[in-house]
């Protein structure tokens, strides 16, 4: 993952190291901007989800690749986030952008350790099962059959 991501990055109190998402079970890559209103509309809700994976022990990091055309825009919007960012203008976000071939934001991405995505609908799946979402992901990293995992008590 260091080869895709790098290691230094910031938050909304300055320069961090990689060391968050090391510790994490599940990496998620944001792209949003501060001028994108889907992305004004999901960001709290994604908040709250990492707030509340995050309460008694840190088990997700989120990495926010910014589309935002000015620093101070940036900032600003970084400091609504609890979590990491690439640095404005950072060449490596040219390069994320193009690995993972984005097409719009606000999209959030489910990466494995190795950088491997498991998942293009981060946003999708939050939005359509809550929390109960962190479950899938950390199967799908961990490439685990979440067939055998469904309750089918649900059904009745």
């Amino acid at each position: 993952m260091e080869q895709l991501l790098g290691t230094n990055f910031v938050n909304s109190s300055g320069p961090v190291d990689s060391s968050s998402i090391k510790e994490s079970r599940v990496t998620c890559i944001y792209f949003c901007a501060s001028w994108c209103p889907p992305c004004k509309v999901f960001t709290p809700i994604l908040k709250e989800f990492y707030e509340d994976i995050n309460c008694e022990i840190k088990q997700l990091e989120i990495v926010f690749v910014s589309a935002d055309k000015d620093e101070e825009s940036f900032k600003n919007y970084l400091a609504e986030m609890p979590w990491i960012a690439i640095p404005y203008g950072d060449k490596r976000i040219k390069n994320i952008l193009d690995h993972f071939r984005l097409e719009g934001i606000p999209t959030l991405y489910v990466i494995k350790p190795d950088g491997e995505c498991v998942t293009t609908k981060g946003r999708q799946d939050l939005i359509e099962e809550g929390s109960d979402c962190f479950v899938k992901w950390v199967q799908l990293i961990e490439g685990k059959n979440i067939s055998k995992h469904i309750n089918l008590d649900k059904a009745e």
